[in-house]
């Protein structure tokens, strides 16, 4: 089955290239520069992967983060964050809201990519492990 991925990002450049790169390596992926609808979108589409910029204009990817990890039916997304924002503060609020892995900008599509693969094979594994312990 194919991968579909979800790229969010303010600048129209990174989502052409981070898209680009993925279609390459076989995801089947869809790309916005409007922060407004991403809910809605990972909601209809549910991708296997969001990589999700933090700083976009008035709007703020901490919120999404938070929104799609809070709604059952979208929480299991892996989402991979891409910022500029590198303070510790930052970091760890990412990953208690849900966040998967935290790439810093500028970043290189190799290490994007790994970390993206980590994260759904990390993913998978918890997805298909069989329950521990005995029924009874």
């Amino acid at each position: 089955m194919r991968r579909t991925m979800l790229v969010v990002d303010d600048d129209v450049d990174i989502v052409i290239w981070v898209v680009a790169e993925a279609k390459a390596r076989g995801y089947h992926a869809t790309g916005t520069i409007d922060p407004r609808d991403v809910l809605a979108r990972v909601l209809e589409s549910r991708p296997d992967v969001v990589v999700l910029d933090l700083e976009m204009g008035r709007h703020d990817g901490r919120d999404l983060l938070a929104r799609i990890k809070a709604n059952p039916e979208t929480a299991a997304t892996v989402v991979i964050v891409l910022s500029g924002m590198m303070d510790p503060f930052t970091i760890a609020l990412c990953r208690d809201y849900g966040a998967a892995d935290f790439v810093p900008k500028p970043f290189v599509l190799d290490d994007l990519f790994g970390r993206i693969e980590r994260a759904v094979r990390t993913r998978s594994r918890r997805v298909t492990a069989p329950l521990e312990g005995g029924s009874g």
